[in-house]
């Protein structure tokens, strides 16, 4: 991909699903420069 004058370009797609009340469960594709997978949890110590 080529932006801004720059071969250095990635993209990241994101997701966050709710499994309890305060737990999320997250997840992420990045391709591009850096390819790479992630998987992750969120805990919510309450209302912000």
């Amino acid at each position: 991909m080529h932006l801004y004058h720059s071969d250095q370009a990635s993209l990241r797609l994101n997701a966050l699903v709710d499994i309890a009340p305060h737990l999320a469960l997250q997840g992420a594709m990045q391709v591009g420069d850096d390819q790479r997978y992630e998987l992750g949890m969120r805990y919510s110590f309450g209302r912000l």
